[in-house]
C-alpha cells in the first residue's frame, strides 16, 4: 500500500476539506478609502497613528470635500481624539529623549508639522529643561568627539581641537537645534 502524502486541508481521514485557520483568516482592518464619512476615515486614521490636526487635515482633504472635513475634524476634537498640545508633548519627548535633538530644531520640526509657533515654543519650554538640554548636549559633544577621533584620528577632548576641528562640531550641533551660546560654552569658543 503506497502510503498518501499529508494534505494539511483534509480533515482527519474523512476526506473533507477544511479551511485552515490562522493569521490570514482574520478579518482585516477596514482602510480610510473604505470609509463612508469623514469623521470614520479619522478615526481609521488615527487608530493606526497619532496625528496632529493639520496633518489629519491634510489626509481627510484629499478623499472629502472641505465642509465634510472641517466638520469631521470639529467632531474628532470632540470626542478628545485631536489635541495638538498632547501630540506635541508626545513629539518633543521623542525627539528630544531618543533624537537627541535640541530645542530649535524640534521647535521647526513641530511648525512644519502645522503645529502653531507659540503652541510648539511652549510646549518645548514646559518640556525640555536648560539642564537637561545641556545634559543632552553635552552628551552629543562626547559621541562627536568619538567619532571624530576614531574616523580621522582626531584628538578626543574639546581642549585639544584646532579652529576648524571646533567650528565643524559647532555647526552641527547647532544643526542638531542646539543654542549656539550653549554650544559655544561647551567648546569654549569665542
Amino acid at each position: 500500500m503506497r502510503k498518501q502524502k499529508h494534505d494539511p486541508t483534509m480533515a482527519g481521514g474523512d476526506g473533507r476539506k477544511q479551511k485552515l485557520r490562522g493569521p490570514r483568516s482574520r478579518p482585516r482592518p477596514m482602510s480610510p478609502s473604505q470609509a463612508t464619512n469623514a469623521v470614520e476615515a479619522g478615526l481609521i486614521f488615527l487608530a493606526r497613528r497619532s496625528y496632529p490636526e493639520a496633518a489629519l487635515r491634510e489626509k481627510l482633504d484629499g478623499m472629502w470635500g472641505s465642509a465634510e472635513t472641517d466638520a469631521a475634524i470639529a467632531r474628532l476634537r470632540e470626542l478628545g481624539m485631536i489635541d495638538d498640545d498632547a501630540w506635541a508633548r508626545r513629539y518633543t519627548r521623542n525627539r528630544f529623549e531618543r533624537g537627541g535633538n535640541g530645542r530649535h530644531r524640534i521647535i521647526a520640526e513641530l511648525a512644519a508639522r502645522g503645529i502653531a509657533p507659540k503652541i510648539a515654543a511652549d510646549v518645548v519650554a514646559e518640556t525640555v529643561a536648560e539642564h537637561e538640554e545641556r545634559r543632552s548636549a553635552e552628551t552629543l559633544l562626547a559621541g562627536l568627539l568619538r567619532r571624530h577621533a576614531t574616523h580621522e584620528g582626531l584628538p578626543a577632548s574639546v581642549d585639544e581641537l584646532s579652529q576648524e576641528e571646533r567650528a565643524r562640531i559647532f555647526r552641527t550641533m547647532v544643526a542638531r537645534g542646539y543654542p549656539s551660546g550653549l554650544v559655544r560654552d561647551l567648546l569654549d569658543v569665542s
